[in-house]
């Protein structure tokens, strides 16, 4: 180890010019990215760009929700409807949307309480859906 030192002591004493141009470069400031948009406005482009998608899944949730009121046995319906709301929970969230990802948790929650009027649970699924920015 202390033979490298020495070589390497050797060579800085050598050419100090080599080291001084070596460290001037090093000390430069990287080059700067190009500028990027703030946190806000990537959510906000991509908010717009699945905003269809979210609007999709409200209409579909609001379709289980309707097939549930006229058929509160179809047991499979509600597995389809608790998973896109629970979807939406976290879309929601994701994009800062914190009062339609709170109602939409209602209503997940709810979801699995079978004494919940299903009609409240349509109600609300529609306000989410006309809230949605």
């Amino acid at each position: 180890m202390k033979s490298r030192a020495r070589m390497i002591r050797a060579q800085v004493l050598a050419s100090p010019q080599t080291v001084c141009l070596a460290l001037d470069e090093m000390s430069k400031a990287p080059e700067t990215p190009p500028p990027v948009g703030s946190a806000r406005d990537v959510l906000r482009e991509m908010w717009t760009s699945r905003r269809s998608e979210a609007e999709a899944d409200l209409m579909f949730l609001l379709s289980t929700l309707e097939i549930l009121e006229d058929s509160p046995s179809n047991v499979d319906v509600r597995p389809l409807a608790q998973s896109r709301a629970h979807q939406l929970v976290g879309v929601f969230g994701v994009f800062g949307f914190t009062e339609l990802k709170n109602a939409m948790a209602r209503v997940d929650i709810e979801l699995s309480d079978t004494t919940v009027p299903l009609t409240d649970l349509i109600a609300r699924t529609r306000d989410i859906l006309a809230q949605l920015p």
